[in-house]
């Protein structure tokens, strides 16, 4: 999705989607400071050091397709920075509960029936 498409949807959709396209439109202005900061602005340089094609990464930094959380990662790897901070209230070390130690797995994301994001928790004995 280009700049003039988010543009044109900015002016006809609701909040969620104004919402919605400048969190696009910010991760995206993020991605092209780290590639100029980093790679010169070269989306090839960014290409090898991910070990994907170039083709695939222009369409990330022209933003042409949704990101994944894992893609994220993987950009935010390449450059050495964070591209999104999510603020918390607990330390991301494992969790203590109840004798386990819940550890979080960011590839395990699902859906429920509701359409709510949860996550897939995996509960492993506690030595501690």
């Amino acid at each position: 999705m280009n700049i003039e498409n988010h543009i044109q949807i900015l002016e006809e959709k609701d909040d969620y989607i104004h919402d919605l396209v400048r969190t696009q439109m910010d991760i995206l202005d993020r991605i092209h400071f780290l590639l100029d900061k980093y790679f010169d602005g070269s989306q090839a340089a960014l290409a090898v050091k991910m070990g994907i094609s170039e083709a695939r990464v222009s369409k990330m930094v022209n933003g042409l397709q949704n990101f994944t959380l894992s893609t994220l990662k993987k950009l935010e790897q390449a450059f050495g920075e964070n591209i999104i901070v999510v603020p918390c209230d607990y330390d991301h070390e494992d969790i203590q509960i109840d004798g386990y130690i819940s550890t979080f797995n960011p590839t395990s994301l699902n859906v429920d029936t509701k359409g709510e994001m949860v996550e897939s928790q995996k509960l492993i004995p506690s030595t501690i």
